[in-house]
């Protein structure tokens, strides 16, 4: 793995090629190209993430959401043997309530139309409040079809607090109306999470899928009002 450059060298390169090809850029604007080449919303995130230890990041992942970078360092951890890594900020204090980061990728639903499909990761985590793995299947109008984040499992749930390398898994129909599917690696709130090994594989119907369906239980549940 080549170490990444200094990112106002990255800058001053790109502004040279440019000049070369007879396109004007001044520094700033080249600084902000940087910044969203290596993943980043702009210079400013970008400048302040250095002091963390700009990380590597994966090619064809991305954050979720743009204020990510201001809370959570993102990128491959090589301490970890490559694997991606999310992990809370020390200014994440300011952050609103339920705040989180998540690594993602998206695919055409093309070939998995009228399948099943089995998502597997290996994760870790550090003093984490909550780390999971999560897919979502949209529709050509970004209607959300299909859904599971593993939060409201009680079993093979999300990781929290310390764990070693654990393998976690979700199943999905993939229905005729599916267009995109997305997912990735998520972590809530403060800590460190790492995964690795993510696997996409068609699978047959005795793989029993893993979707909550939402505020929908899947059958009647009690209808006398237990306690317990």
């Amino acid at each position: 793995m080549l170490p990444i450059a200094d990112p106002k060298t990255m800058a001053k390169a790109l502004r040279a090629d440019l000049a070369a090809h007879a396109l004007s850029l001044t520094h700033a604007e080249c600084l902000e190209i940087t910044a969203h080449q290596l993943g980043f919303r702009d210079w400013n995130t970008l400048n302040g993430a250095q002091k963390d230890d700009l990380l590597l990041q994966p090619r064809h992942w991305s954050l979720t959401n743009n204020t990510s970078a201001l809370y959570y360092r993102f990128g491959l951890d090589p301490k970890q043997g490559g694997a991606a890594m999310l992990a809370s900020r020390g200014d994440i204090s300011k952050a609103n309530p339920g705040e989180f980061a998540a690594y993602m990728q998206s695919i055409h639903a093309g070939e998995y139309r009228g399948h099943r499909l089995r998502l597997r990761a290996n994760l870790a985590s550090k003093d984490a409040d909550s780390g999971t793995i999560w897919m979502r299947v949209d529709d050509g109008f970004n209607n959300i079809l299909r859904f599971d984040n593993m939060t409201k499992r009680p079993q093979n749930g999300p990781l929290t607090g310390t764990t070693e390398w654990t393998e976690r898994a979700i199943v999905l129909d993939i229905p005729e109306p599916a267009h995109a599917i997305h997912y990735g690696f998520l972590l809530k709130g403060r800590g460190t999470l790492w995964a690795k090994d993510f696997r996409l594989d068609i699978v047959g119907s005795e793989q029993k899928t893993t979707e909550s369906n939402g505020k929908f239980l899947r059958k009647p549940e009690n209808l006398d009002f237990t306690l317990a």
